[in-house]
């Protein structure tokens, strides 16, 4: 093997434990959706102390996962591999990644527990003043 194809092996091993890695944020963000669509749909009137928790401490590892220091390096580091579509996806995740190491990780959790207890005062404004007008 080449000098030129060993590297070329090694960009690729790399992009697919980067893949692999990100695959794994994407799992716990379609679980926080999930969570979020119960939370705007048919959540209980009084679920939403235990929700916020869980959306609250799901975005805060969620979160973790983008910073992961390992992750970090790897996505920096990696030359972006001669497929368009893989070169497409590192450098779109370069970007996402800088812009995640610009974000305080306490806003990432006060974002979340605000987006909650927004609804949930919509909700006892609905139950106390919306059903009287329907």
């Amino acid at each position: 093997m080449t000098d030129d194809q060993n590297i070329g092996k090694a960009i690729l091993m790399n992009f697919e434990k980067i893949m692999r890695h990100y695959k794994r944020i994407q799992i716990q963000e379609s679980i926080l959706s999930q969570l979020s669509w119960d939370l705007y749909s048919i959540m209980p009137a009084d679920g939403g102390d235990l929700r916020e928790e869980q959306v609250s401490e799901l975005s805060q590892v969620i979160y973790e996962l983008e910073i992961q220091p390992d992750f970090v390096d790897a996505v920096m580091s990696t030359p972006a591999p001669q497929d368009t579509l893989e070169k497409k996806q590192l450098l779109k995740l370069k970007i996402e990644t800088r812009k995640k190491l610009a974000i305080d990780p306490d806003f990432v959790k006060r974002t979340a527990q605000q987006e909650v207890r927004s609804l949930k005062s919509w909700y006892r404004d609905w139950e106390t003043i919306g059903r009287a007008h329907v």
